[in-house]
């Protein structure tokens, strides 16, 4: 197992178990009186919960504990997990461990983290239109990266929001960054959010997006597919 990239074997711990359980999921309905039927709203897919149990072993107390402290630094704050024998991570936060069991040489130690399924990211380079294929499940952050050869008045993006995106004053090779998981948009590093008229940031969707620009510009679109 590993946390932010960091095995815990150089602690002297194992993973021993882990329980991965679905998202729960935010359904919204009502049933006005009269009404033969139902309605329905969309489902919002909302965290994962799992259960971690894992082994720090050591020589002797003082050991234990110190390979414990070190683990539990980076547990801490929220980081992404890596479980053995499974392909996609996760960004989680955890509460504070507890203890299952103890002996001379190891402490079995449980813990339940929050957080969301992600696997590695996709990269699409394209001028003014990219069909972008998500295999995944649950909507994912998107991160456009725009730079014109010529100074543009506005420029308008569609298919990554259910309204169109328009960015206003952009500069003659300058870098305009959309980036949906920082939540920020910026030209060259300088905050862009008063030239930027949208409701919501991008994301990618399950299935087919079709992603298109304005005016041809060299594009980077890229985003880390999640899961229900």
């Amino acid at each position: 197992m590993k946390v932010n990239d960091i095995d815990i074997s150089q602690y002297n711990a194992i993973q021993s178990s882990v329980q991965i359980e679905s998202s729960e999921f935010q359904s919204t309905y009502f049933w006005n009186d009269g009404a033969l039927s139902p309605f329905f709203l969309q489902k919002k897919a909302k965290i994962k919960k799992i259960q971690l149990q894992f082994a720090v072993k050591g020589t002797d107390r003082d050991v234990i504990e110190l390979n414990m402290s070190r683990i539990l630094e980076k547990m801490s704050v929220p980081a992404v997990y890596q479980f053995d024998k499974i392909q996609h991570q996760f960004y989680c936060i955890a509460e504070t461990p507890q203890i299952v069991a103890v002996s001379k040489r190891f402490k079995l130690m449980s813990a339940t983290l929050y957080g969301y399924e992600f696997s590695d990211e996709r990269r699409y380079e394209f001028e003014d239109e990219v069909t972008v294929t998500n295999i995944a499940t649950a909507e994912s952050p998107a991160v456009l990266q725009i730079t014109s050869n010529i100074g543009l008045n506005s420029l308008t993006i569609t298919g990554l929001t259910e309204d169109t995106i328009t960015v206003t004053n952009i500069v003659k090779d300058s870098l305009l960054l959309i980036d949906s998981e920082s939540g920020i948009i910026t030209q060259d590093g300088i905050n862009k959010y008063g030239d930027c008229d949208m409701w919501e940031f991008p994301v990618i969707k399950p299935g087919q997006n079709t992603v298109q620009l304005s005016s041809k510009c060299t594009a980077v679109l890229t985003y880390k597919p999640r899961y229900i």
